[in-house]
């Protein structure tokens, strides 16, 4: 094991847990978070600490910065993962639906990452990974919550990797395409509880969970997607942008060169409505 320490939030499944994975195949000390702790007790080992930590718990973070302080551990690399997704029509998605996801898809990531803070090298290996979405670049129909809450977290990550330069500790704003995780049947989940209160798109419940499922189809593998990540990240300059996945690269490049009247006939067809 090397003198390195990686926090890793959300590792119960997807990224979170193949980067807590892989890392501690590395020789690095992995502490591997999740709000259910019993989801990852199986990642347990010389290498990983399993830990308990809700993103939007005060009280799960004040625990973790003590354990931090009592062992006097520094943190390397801090990766905010922790995340869900919801689906919904903007117009009748309840807006407490909105403050759930943004609890955890942003308001969380910034509290664990102003707690922890302190507790990261001021030197140019420390790293904050910080895993948005490419969903945050480009809105697509029945998918705001989670858009727009991946939109601020990218934005959120833009201004700290600026403020964070003049003490070397380097930023990495992370937009994956689609990669296999049981995102879409998570997502799917929430979309049937959201439906239940819907009128008005009745008749498009099949699109709309279609649309929770659309990221799974012909997704990139976790491994392969994690493994090129922790390159990008291991760079004695890493990019302050990283990419990969299926989509990661043409949906922000639609973004970029079509107008909002394109796109939007363009993804209408594409859910078939």
């Amino acid at each position: 094991m090397n003198n390195k320490t990686v926090l890793i939030t959300g590792t119960s499944s997807g990224i979170g847990r193949e980067l807590a994975k892989q890392f501690a195949e590395l020789g690095f000390r992995v502490i591997a978070t999740s709000r259910n702790l019993e989801s990852i007790t199986e990642l347990s080992s010389a290498s990983v600490q399993p830990f308990k930590l809700d993103v939007t718990d005060n009280d799960d973070i004040e625990n973790l910065t003590d354990y931090l302080k009592s062992g006097k551990i520094k943190i390397d690399i801090l990766v905010n993962n922790a995340g869900y997704g919801l689906m919904g029509p903007a117009a009748e998605t309840p807006a407490e639906k909105y403050m759930e996801v943004f609890e955890t898809n942003f308001f969380g990531q910034i509290k664990v990452t102003q707690a922890l803070l302190p507790f990261i090298p001021q030197n140019k290996e420390s790293r904050i990974v910080n895993i948005g979405s490419i969903s945050g670049v480009l809105t697509t129909p029945f998918a705001s919550p989670y858009c727009s809450s991946k939109a601020a977290f990218n934005s959120f990550s833009d201004a700290l990797r600026m403020e964070l330069k003049p003490f070397k500790i380097k930023v990495i704003s992370v937009q994956p395409g689609a990669i296999k995780s049981r995102f879409g049947k998570n997502a799917a989940r929430e979309t049937t509880e959201v439906l239940k209160r819907t009128s008005m798109y009745k008749d498009y419940e099949e699109i709309i969970a279609r649309r929770a499922e659309a990221s799974q189809e012909r997704a990139t593998d976790v491994e392969v997607f994690a493994k090129k990540l922790i390159k990008a990240i291991l760079k004695n300059k890493p990019p302050a942008l990283f990419r990969a996945g299926k989509l990661s690269f043409i949906v922000p490049f639609l973004k970029k060169c079509f107008s909002e009247e394109v796109i939007d006939k363009s993804l209408t067809k594409v859910f078939g409505f």
